[in-house]
């Protein structure tokens, strides 16, 4: 009996209903169908940025998982209820998965929805059905070309999130004040102007509400009904102070943002006569509003008695900051950078607030000296409390306080910014700052380093100074010194450094061999470019097997380029060997690096061929994963948490035949560069398959034959450089479809025939052709055979069978010296060494002398005669 009541509660359990061998919920099938449905409808979009910041595969399909043969609950972006199995969640973003669409009729078959994210899938309108979800409470519709709010969503009573944010809406309906459940509503980025209506004051539950970027607007004063809004964001909307006010009835507003709008100007008697108290006020965000009066801070300063962060960045303060902060004690983060007109130094109040943590005041035109800055910092309590300091990029001037007076300052700094002023003198030992793991003192005149203590540092970067000769610095992680004086050997004493990313000693005056000691597994950056180096590569490098930058340019170098490095070193994105003396042929191996971006072997002695294996450098192939820069990561611990620093690598590169230093857009170059040895053979034809390539330059070697006929393939291409070479035949004519290129030489060459004709080829100066005797056409201004001007010139007696001379003018030049000196030798010679033939040479000479003076004194003399005679003849006449 109980087995038969068990067989019937299975017949009539709901197909619907979990699985009992399983806690992973089924998927209702008609939903599955609605879902494949949705899906038949989207197509794939790319997204350049959002690929290069997330570094995601552009051809990467995320609906792939949508099959039929699957359990659409396990669906990328798909969720179920565990109970009843229905699809609940659709959490889909266009940017990050490279999908879009519109939203499909399908989908209303999934009406237990309470969560829809479709964001970012070039949705242009909301259909009807969206507002038969009854249960829908988040609504997330970020990104798309949506015009306007339906009415037909008015009907979604249980919303809490509304997001309609960078779209294209221009008013906001009254019936959204009608969600009385709504905590969360985001319209930013959207064209709104007008009044917005007034029934928004009914969203008794809202917390968070950004109409940021929202043009013109007006009527605020529904803001200070909001009674439980703690986050106001009303960036790029212009407001009076008047209207600032009305935001202070939200009791519980704890952060304001209101940048870029146009701060008006206020009198001095409206600010020292009205109280802008917010009664719970912590974060105050005043960026871009053109705020230039030092009073409008001080009214700030006494907005709220809770005030923990202010940020008034990029504002024309002008004159001095107030020295009014001390009466805001809980003050944690302060932000006054990019106040450009600020010329005197730092208030002393700024170093009363205990709970201070974060002072940036960079970019402004603070005068004085560091000296006194750092007194008034270190005179109260906030010397104590500070972890980050920014005083970058002013006119601070004088030096660093002595050591015995830098004992104990900010023991708790953990960041300190000093670059881009006009300091000099000794650095001080770092050493009574246990916590500070970040310096930079780079752009100043520092000539040395205390030799007290060893400045143990995390991130250390003292760039652009004076520093001579040899110094003591240590730092775990990095350690740029690049663009100073160093000189003399540099000490093989790295092995305290087992945790260094960066090593940046380009661009001073090292010599000696690299040291052995430099073998750390972390070490990301080793540049050393531009130094006096000699010297084999040691073997120590291979165990570097973390390297992405390798720049060992404009030294000294020799030897074969090590096999090791396409070995051991294949993480390498950047490597330079440019400009030393390494010899022999280039390693196959070097094909190992797959992820190379920048690969740059000239100006050295190498010969050989191009290898034909280097088709196996992907990176040149696929255009995926490519991020904007070549930076190395170090993980820091400081006032937020764990922090990501990132160095951006600066790389040196021949662009267009011109150095170049390149950051910003460093990891979206694909140059090869072989110029300037002695490499022989033809281009090899798998040389062609790297079609991500933006330059090749294979000039000045001996490469022979022709260039290949599907060249036109490197579409990306925009500078090629085959100068100087042994190359004949006809250019391409696929090259004449390479619409990106801006740059080529093919000069000094054995080019012959038409140059093709097309948008690029013929925009170019003749001298790219120049030395090709064969060439002709458009730009030169040699004819081909069959032109009408060719015709003509050769009827004229112009140059005749133009483009079809064939010899080499290198070697007749060159036939003309040795023939002049075959010739000089031979008349010379003979006469040195015969003596009879040279007494009769000179005796001839001579007679040839006496003859020319004989002659031509009588012919003198008759002259004169003749002359006279016409004068008397003259003169006799009446």
């Amino acid at each position: 009996m109980i087995l038969l009541w068990f067989m019937l509660l299975v017949l009539v359990t709901p197909a619907n209903v979990v699985s009992l061998e399983s806690d992973q919920p089924q998927c209702i099938p008609k939903e599955r169908e609605a879902l494949l449905s949705f899906k038949k409808t989207t197509y794939h979009v790319k997204d350049d940025d959002l690929v290069n910041l997330f570094l995601l595969d552009p051809n990467f399909d995320y609906l792939s998982s949508w099959a039929n043969d699957q359990n659409c609950c396990n669906w990328n972006g798909i969720s179920c209820d565990q109970q009843t199995n229905h699809v609940t969640a659709i959490d889909l973003y266009g940017g990050l998965n490279v999908i879009g669409g519109e939203i499909d009729s399908s989908l209303a078959e999934l009406q237990h929805l309470n969560h829809l994210m479709l964001g970012k899938m070039n949705i242009s309108r909301i259909p009807k059905f969206i507002g038969s979800f009854k249960e829908l409470t988040y609504l997330n519709l970020l990104d798309n070309e949506i015009t306007a709010i339906p009415n037909s969503i008015r009907s979604l009573k249980n919303l809490t999130h509304l997001i309609f944010g960078h779209n294209k809406i221009t008013m906001i309906p009254s019936f959204v004040g009608s969600f009385k459940e709504l905590t969360y509503l985001n319209l930013v980025g959207n064209p709104i102007s007008g009044v917005i209506p007034p029934q928004l004051g009914n969203l008794t539950k809202l917390q968070s509400l950004d109409l940021s970027s929202s043009s013109q607007m007006s009527n605020y004063e529904w803001i200070s009904r909001l009674t439980s809004l703690n986050t106001l964001t009303m960036s790029g909307v212009n407001f009076t102070v008047e209207q600032l006010q009305s935001f202070k009835g939200a009791p519980f507003l704890s952060s304001l943002s209101i940048s870029d709008c146009l701060f008006p100007k206020v009198d001095n008697f409206f600010l020292s006569h009205t109280n802008a108290s917010f009664q719970s006020l912590q974060d105050l965000t005043l960026d871009g509003n053109s705020i230039h009066d030092p009073l409008t801070i001080t009214w700030l300063l006494n907005s709220s008695t809770h005030l923990m962060q202010i940020s008034l960045s990029n504002n024309i303060i002008n004159g001095s900051f107030p020295n009014s902060f001390q009466q805001t004690k809980s003050l944690q983060f302060v932000d006054l950078s990019s106040n450009e007109v600020v010329e005197s130094g730092v208030p002393k109040s700024l170093g009363n607030l205990p709970n201070l943590k974060k002072l940036v005041l960079s970019h402004n035109n603070l005068g004085g000296t560091i000296h006194d800055v750092l007194q008034n910092l270190t005179a109260g309590s906030t010397k104590n409390s500070l972890e980050i300091l920014d005083l970058s990029f002013n006119q601070l001037g004088g030096g660093l306080i002595l050591d015995h007076d830098f004992k104990n300052i900010f023991p708790n700094l953990q960041v300190f910014k000093l670059d881009g002023n006009k300091l000099i003198g000794l650095l001080p030992d770092l050493s009574s700052m246990p916590n500070l793991t970040l310096f930079n003192a780079s752009n100043n005149k520092f000539n040395g380093i205390s030799s007290n203590g060893e400045n143990n540092r995390a991130v250390v970067d003292l760039s652009f100074n004076q520093f001579q000769g040899k110094e003591k610095l240590k730092a775990t992680t990095i350690i740029d010194l690049s663009h100073n004086n160093l000189f003399g050997k540099l000490s093989d004493c790295f092995e305290g450094f087992q945790k260094l990313i960066v090593l940046n000693l380009g661009y001073n005056m090292l010599s000696g061999q690299i040291p052995s000691s430099i073998n750390m597994k972390t070490i990301e950056t080793l540049q050393l470019r531009h130094n006096n180096f000699s010297g084999n590569l040691p073997s120590s490098l291979k165990n570097c097997t973390s390297l992405q930058v390798l720049d060992l340019a404009n030294n000294n170098l020799e030897g074969k380029i090590p096999s090791w490095i396409g070995e051991r070193l294949s993480k390498l994105v950047f490597l330079s060997l440019k400009s030393n003396k390494f010899h022999a042929s280039i390693p196959l191996n070097l094909c190992h690096l797959v992820q190379i971006q920048v690969l740059d072997l000239s100006i050295n002695d190498l010969s050989g061929t191009i290898p034909s294996c280097i088709k196996n450098i992907t990176a040149m192939v696929r255009n995926d994963d490519q991020k904007v820069t070549i930076t190395s990561s170090s993980i820091m611990r400081y006032m937020f948490g764990h922090v990501s620093f990132l160095y951006e690598n600066v790389a040196s590169i021949t662009w267009k035949g011109v150095d170049h230093e390149y950051v910003k857009i460093l990891g979206l170059l694909r140059i090869i560069d072989f110029s300037s040895n002695k490499l022989n053979g033809e281009i090899p034809i798998e040389l062609i398959s790297l079609t991500q390539l933006v330059q090749l330059n294979l000039s000045r070697n001996n490469l022979f034959g022709k260039i290949p006929e599907n060249i036109g393939s490197l579409t990306k291409l925009d500078s090629l450089d085959l100068s100087h070479n042994k190359l004949d035949g006809l250019i391409p004519i696929s090259l004449a479809n390479v619409t990106s290129l801006s740059y080529m030489d093919l000069s000094n060459n054995r080019l012959s025939g038409r140059i093709p004709t097309g948008t690029q080829l013929q925009t170019f100066n003749a001298s790219m052709y120049s030395m090709n005797l064969g060439l002709c056409g458009p730009p030169l201004s040699s004819s081909c055979p069959g032109d009408p001007s060719y015709s003509t010139r050769d009827n004229e007696g112009g140059d005749k069978n133009v483009g079809e001379i064939w010899f080499d003018l290198p070697w007749f030049c060159k036939g003309i010296g040795a023939g002049f000196v075959i010739g000089f030798c031979g008349v010379c010679g003979n006469l040195w060494i015969n003596t009879s033939w040279r007494l009769a040479y000179f005796r001839r000479m001579d007679n040839i002398g006496d003859w020319l003076y004989v002659m031509i004194n009588i012919k003198w003399t008759l002259l004169r005669r003749k002359v006279l005679s016409l004068q008397t003849y003259s003169n006799s006449r009446p």
